[in-house]
C-alpha cells in the first residue's frame, strides 16, 4: 500500500492489456497510474479494504 486506498500491483511482463483490464473489472480496483517499465500499476480499492484487495490481486496477477 503507497497510501490508503492505493495499491502497488505487478503484472508479470506477457499479461496484455486487455488481460488487465478485465482483472480490474473482475475484482473492483481502478487504474489510476502506471509505472509501465517495470510492469506496476497504481490501483484505487476502498479504503480499509486494502489487504483484501491485496489478497484478490495476488491471486489473479
Amino acid at each position: 500500500m503507497i497510501k490508503e486506498g492505493q495499491l502497488l500491483i505487478t503484472f508479470y511482463d506477457h499479461t496484455n492489456s486487455q488481460a488487465k483490464i478485465e482483472i480490474h473489472a473482475q475484482l473492483g480496483g481502478k487504474k489510476i497510474d502506471e509505472i509501465p517499465q517495470l510492469y506496476i500499476e497504481v490501483i484505487e480499492v476502498p479504503v480499509g479494504e486494502e489487504a483484501k484487495y491485496r489478497i484478490l490481486y495476488e491471486q489473479h496477477s
